[in-house]
């Protein structure tokens, strides 16, 4: 019987733990009655009285000894607050936040009231205002980002877009968000079809910031518009330079395919099956290894070698059972 005896007790425990899960923190910093409070403010938001539970996390969040308390606490608050649907209030709780915190909690505190303002008391240029401020004085949080996210969906798509984003990257370029905002302008100009903006702004996230992972998928995007538009010669030195250096993100099993590609459009037999060899030795985990082989085996067949072809289809089927050309391979085999 001691079996399910410990059993149940396990159980208990862990049900008791789920209970308080955010406990554990405040117990750590303020002590374990403090810890209770907050639990008990906590449980009566859930319950149906949101702005007991908020009056409760606030009184807490003014004597917590220590910022990161404080700061939680007035997150907790604002939850609260925001489930009352009593928007102003949770308004200006953010707001006293603001005057009371420092740093990323002030930070955070300032942005949860500019997106109060936005979506539920009609002030859009109030919170546009703080979104800005955000932008520009505290570049590396991630509240940088939630900001550009809102101020980017004002803006009409393509140039109106891209100015700001140039804007702001003059601004705060060398800060963390320097890459996203040179990789949102690539994103903003390939479906608009402003190459060349496309262009410049790839070749400069790659110059200024070749360590964020970014700077490849810019490049990736840069060549595969420039073989869209024909500009073939471009596009491949644009993938070379992929496959040859080393970049973050790992990019050479997409380089060396869409190369790959790039040459059997130009009926280059031999490239093209240096190129899927390469991939297929180099980078048999990537999830381009299957492509590459079902490339190199229509290559061959277009080319008339049919026992190169067959050759390739079984590979791919030795090495690639579950892939979705599976069935077609074994029916050219047939």
């Amino acid at each position: 019987m001691r079996g399910p005896v410990w059993l149940v007790a396990a159980l208990l425990l862990l049900a008791l733990g789920a209970t308080a899960p955010a406990a554990h923190a405040f117990d750590r910093r303020e002590g374990e009655a403090f810890a209770r409070e907050v639990h008990a403010a906590r449980a009566a938001c859930r319950s149906g009285r949101p702005l007991e539970g908020a009056h409760r996390l606030e009184g807490l969040a003014a004597v917590a000894r220590h910022p990161e308390s404080r700061e939680r606490l007035y997150v907790l608050a604002g939850d609260c607050l925001e489930r009352a649907r009593a928007y102003t209030a949770a308004r200006q709780l953010w707001q006293r936040a603001e005057a009371a915190l420092d740093g990323r909690g002030a930070i955070r505190a300032a942005y949860h009231a500019a997106v109060l303002d936005e979506l539920h008391l009609g002030r859009p240029e109030a919170a546009r205002s703080v979104y800005r401020r955000i932008l520009l004085h505290a570049p590396d949080t991630p509240y940088a980002q939630r900001s550009l996210v809102h101020l980017l969906y004002d803006l009409a798509p393509g140039q109106a877009r891209i100015d700001f984003l140039l804007a702001t990257y003059r601004a705060v370029g060398a800060s963390k968000l320097g890459p996203l905002l040179l990789y949102r302008c690539v994103h903003e100009a390939e479906p608009q079809h402003l190459d060349g903006m496309l262009e410049r702004c790839a070749r400069r996230l790659a110059r200024r910031h070749r360590s964020s992972p970014l700077a490849a998928k810019a490049l990736l995007r840069a060549a595969r518009r420039l073989a869209e538009r024909g500009k073939t010669a471009e596009a491949a030195a644009l993938y070379q330079r992929l496959i040859l250096e080393p970049w973050p993100g790992r990019p050479r099993p997409e380089a060396l395919y869409a190369l790959a590609r790039l040459r059997a459009a130009e009926g280059r037999i031999q490239a093209v099956l240096a190129l899927t060899r390469r991939l297929e030795r180099d980078h048999p985990a990537s999830r381009l290894a299957d492509d590459a082989l079902w490339l190199e085996a229509r290559t061959l067949r277009a080319a008339g070698d049919e026992a190169g072809a067959r050759s390739a289809y079984r590979r791919l089927l030795a090495r690639h059972p579950t892939s979705r050309y599976a069935a077609e391979a074994r029916s050219a085999l047939k």
